[in-house]
């Protein structure tokens, strides 16, 4: 199993744990979705920072919209349906260990971060 399927189904695993709904893989999916684009968009902006072209990304906000619905619409693909789910699930929970569920929560905080750090610290490089 590779690092992003196992990112994902330790989100779904902790979402499962917590969720009475029945359709928590959905929301489970939504919220891999919204981690995975926000670090996508958090390494963008800090290689485009890094190249100096800070426009590129955020010039439009059509731009960052549809790197969010992109990864959004992949993740829907790849996990949502249910047979390939189900499977993917027992295999995760075969090769589940702390510490590597530990490094997919890390990494998951870690996105959001460098998201909100992009957001709040770039007004010098993506600011008017």
């Amino acid at each position: 199993m590779n690092s992003y399927y196992y990112w994902y189904y330790t989100i779904y695993n902790i979402y499962k744990r917590f969720s009475r709904d029945s359709y928590f893989d959905i929301f489970a999916t939504s919220m891999f979705s919204f981690f995975v684009a926000s670090f996508l968009i958090g390494a963008l902006s800090y290689v485009f920072v890094f190249f100096k072209l800070p426009n590129i990304l955020f010039s439009q906000s059509l731009t960052t919209i549809s790197v969010f619905v992109s990864v959004f619409v992949v993740n829907y693909i790849c996990f949502l349906p249910k047979r390939r789910q189900l499977k993917h699930f027992e295999e995760y929970k075969n090769n589940q260990s702390g510490m590597k569920d530990t490094f997919a929560i890390i990494f998951s905080i870690l996105s959001v971060g460098i998201f909100f750090s992009v957001i709040l610290l770039g007004k010098e490089y993506f600011g008017s």
